[in-house]
C-alpha cells in the first residue's frame, strides 16, 4: 500500500521545496554592480562593514503583482554582498601611495517607479568614511540621487546597472576629492558631505502654520519624517491637514500633494518654498447656506509659501519662521479667488 502511493508521498514532500525554489527565482533579480568607469581612483578601501538592516545582497525591494492580483515581494539583489562590491571598485590599484579608508554602509535602497515607458529610480545610501592610517573619522557622504531611465521589459536589470553606475562614478569622484585633501586644507568642499558624527536617522518635525489675511485666516497641521540633509538643495514631501476660516464658511480640507524646496543659508537658518494642493468640505454660516447648493460643498485649494526657517543643522528642537502665503481658492458658485497671507510656523523638531 505504501509502495502504491509513494511518489504521492514524494510529491507532497518535494512540493513546498519546489515553490519556494521557484518564487525565489521568479520574484528576485540579480543584477551587476560592475567596475566604475573611471580609471583614475586615487584612494584604496581596506575594509567596509555593511550596517544595514537587510540582507547583505539586497539592494531594493519592491511589490509586483503574481498570478495576476498577488502582491508579492520583488526583491533586487547583487551578486556579491554589497560592502564587497563597493570595496572591490577601489580594488587592484597599483600606487602603494594611495590612502586607505575604512567604510561604513548605513543605508542604500533604491526605488523604481514605473511611469509609462519609462521608469523612475531613486536612491538613498548613507557612507561614512574613516581614514585607517591614523585612524580617525572623516565624515559622511549621504546621497539622493535619481534619473528617469527608459524601460527594458526584456532585460530589466539592465536599467538597475545603469542607474547603479551613475551612483558609483558621482561616489568614486567623491572619495577621490577627500583622497586629493592634505592636511593644510581647512575643509574639504563636497556639499553632500556631514562631517559630524551622528547617528544619521529620520527626524520627526511636527509644526503648525498660520496664515492670517486680511477677512480669513488658515491653520495648517503638519508631519513630516525628514531625512538627513544631503546638501544645500533638497526636496521634502510632508503629511498635512488644513483648516481655513472665511467669513461666509469655514473648510476642512486635505492634501493632494504637499511638496517642498528647501535650500540652506548657513547652519541656522533655511529658505522654505511650499507648494500645496487641497481639497476640501465646506461648512456654510446659517445666512449663507441657502445661497448654495451641494455643488458648493467641495472646495479646491493651491497655495504657494515662501518663508524663512530657524531649523538648526543637525539639532533637535525648536523650529519656527516667518513668511507670505499666496492662495488661490475654488467653489464653483465663487470661481476662483485670489488672497494674500502673512505667515508664522512654529513647531520641534524630535
Amino acid at each position: 500500500m505504501i509502495n502504491r502511493y509513494f511518489p504521492l508521498y514524494l510529491l507532497f514532500i518535494v512540493f513546498p521545496y519546489f515553490v519556494q525554489g521557484q518564487k525565489f527565482i521568479s520574484d528576485s533579480l540579480v543584477v551587476e554592480f560592475g567596475k566604475s568607469n573611471l580609471h583614475q581612483i586615487k584612494a584604496i578601501v581596506d575594509t567596509v562593514i555593511d550596517q544595514r538592516n537587510l540582507s547583505p545582497n539586497c539592494i531594493a525591494i519592491t511589490e509586483r503583482k503574481k498570478y495576476y492580483n498577488v502582491p508579492i515581494d520583488y526583491r533586487i539583489l547583487t551578486s556579491k554582498p554589497l560592502g564587497t562590491e563597493i570595496k572591490e571598485l577601489f580594488s587592484n590599484q597599483p600606487d602603494s601611495s594611495l590612502k586607505n579608508y575604512k567604510l561604513e554602509i548605513k543605508e542604500f535602497t533604491i526605488r523604481s517607479i514605473p511611469k509609462s515607458s519609462k521608469d523612475h529610480f531613486s536612491c538613498n545610501s548613507i557612507i561614512s568614511i574613516y581614514s585607517t592610517q591614523p585612524n580617525a573619522y572623516i565624515g559622511t557622504l549621504v546621497y539622493e540621487t535619481s534619473d528617469v531611465l527608459k524601460r527594458n521589459k526584456k532585460q530589466p536589470q539592465k536599467e538597475y546597472e545603469a542607474f547603479i553606475d551613475s551612483w558609483k562614478n558621482k561616489f568614486i569622484t567623491d572619495m577621490n576629492a577627500i583622497a586629493l585633501q592634505t592636511s593644510t586644507e581647512p575643509t574639504i568642499s563636497i556639499p553632500n558631505l556631514i562631517k559630524k558624527q551622528s547617528d544619521f536617522r529620520k527626524n520627526m518635525i511636527l509644526s503648525t502654520d498660520v496664515a492670517i489675511g486680511t477677512d480669513s485666516w488658515v491653520v495648517d497641521g503638519e508631519i513630516m519624517f525628514s531625512r538627513p540633509e544631503p546638501q544645500a538643495k533638497f526636496y521634502r514631501q510632508g503629511n498635512i491637514l488644513r483648516y481655513r476660516h472665511e467669513k461666509t464658511y469655514e473648510s476642512l480640507e486635505f492634501p493632494i500633494s504637499n511638496r517642498q524646496y528647501n535650500y540652506r543659508l548657513n547652519n541656522n537658518f533655511i529658505f522654505v518654498s511650499k507648494q500645496k494642493l487641497f481639497w476640501g468640505l465646506n461648512y456654510w454660516a446659517d445666512n449663507e447656506y441657502a445661497k448654495h447648493g451641494i455643488q458648493d460643498l467641495l472646495l479646491f485649494d493651491f497655495s504657494a509659501t515662501q518663508s524663512i526657517v530657524y531649523n538648526p543643522f543637525y539639532k533637535r528642537g525648536i523650529v519656527c519662521g516667518l513668511g507670505i502665503m499666496e492662495s488661490a481658492t475654488y467653489i464653483y458658485s465663487e470661481q476662483v479667488k485670489y488672497k494674500p497671507y502673512i505667515i508664522l510656523q512654529i513647531g520641534i523638531k524630535f
